[in-house]
């Protein structure tokens, strides 16, 4: 859906449908009006990036801004790097700051796990610099190892062992960490981001590992995935020195983002999105 002309009272003027919509806005490339069904409206910007569709949420005040923002954006793009990377960026920060939870995030963004798979993890899962996953616990029933970077490593260390408790993750040392929204309310709170999930961690590693040119094959089975027909029966091999190549790959590129090499990047002006 289109306009020939947005200003902020035409937006405030917007009235919502049964569907959510998004309008284009002729002044300002990729950026779009969002209007929910609740009559909530925000503003995003789609572009390309590695040949895949990409949106970035913008939380804005007003239409000026998210036109600054979206160019801002489309910069970014043009310059090599992915405008998202600096909401990654921010919530890396912010999660540093909360000890168990924080943890939980980072670990699960440099170990591409499924949510439940990472809060369940007990101390003895983890043999050496592995992470093995037994198959009770697997999504397809079948063990899986997950060779552990340093900076998966990192954020296990970070966790503290508790007497007759299991679990790494774990908020009071009973049971495995099971309350995800209000500590994820203060890490949106303190980046300013907000509109993600959990799940999207592990979206967010994938695509990363792409980005470092991880063999598709290989990243999948990172993620748990196994191979498809013939293939799947008649390879036996455990590929875990390909996939702890992956998740170094994976590793080195968060930290490429969290800490870019300076004179390399243009930081964008401060602001809060969504």
């Amino acid at each position: 859906m289109s306009s020939k002309k947005l200003t902020d009272v035409a937006i405030r003027n917007l009235k919502p449908g049964p569907v959510r919509l998004e309008i284009a806005d002729p002044g300002a490339r990729g950026l779009y009006v969002v209007v929910q069904p609740s009559g909530f409206k925000s503003f995003a910007v789609r572009y390309r990036f590695g040949g895949k569709p990409k949106k970035l949420t913008l939380k804005c005040t007003s239409l000026a801004h998210a036109r600054r923002e979206a160019a801002n954006a489309m910069y970014h793009r043009e310059q090599g790097t992915d405008p998202g990377d600096d909401e990654l960026r921010a919530v890396w920060k912010a999660a540093g700051e909360l000890e168990v939870f924080g943890g939980f995030v980072r670990f699960l963004l440099t170990t591409a796990a499924r949510r439940a798979e990472a809060a369940k993890m007990t101390w003895g899962e983890i043999e050496g610099s592995d992470w093995v996953l037994p198959a009770a616990r697997s999504k397809n029933g079948v063990p899986l190892v997950r060779p552990l970077s340093e900076a998966a490593r990192a954020a296990i260390d970070a966790q503290h062992k508790i007497v007759g408790c299991p679990y790494v993750f774990t908020a009071r040392g009973q049971r495995p960490l099971n309350d995800y929204v209000r500590p994820k309310r203060k890490i949106d709170a303190a980046s300013g981001v907000s509109g993600w999930t959990l799940h999207d961690l592990r979206r967010t590693a994938r695509s990363l590992m792409s980005r470092a040119g991880v063999n598709a094959d290989v990243a999948e089975m990172c993620l748990g995935h196994t191979l498809a027909g013939v293939r799947g029966t008649y390879d036996r091999h455990s590929y875990h020195t390909e996939k702890k190549h992956a998740f170094e790959a994976l590793a080195a590129q968060i930290e490429l983002i969290v800490s870019p090499p300076k004179g390399n990047v243009t930081p964008l002006r401060k602001n809060k999105r969504a």
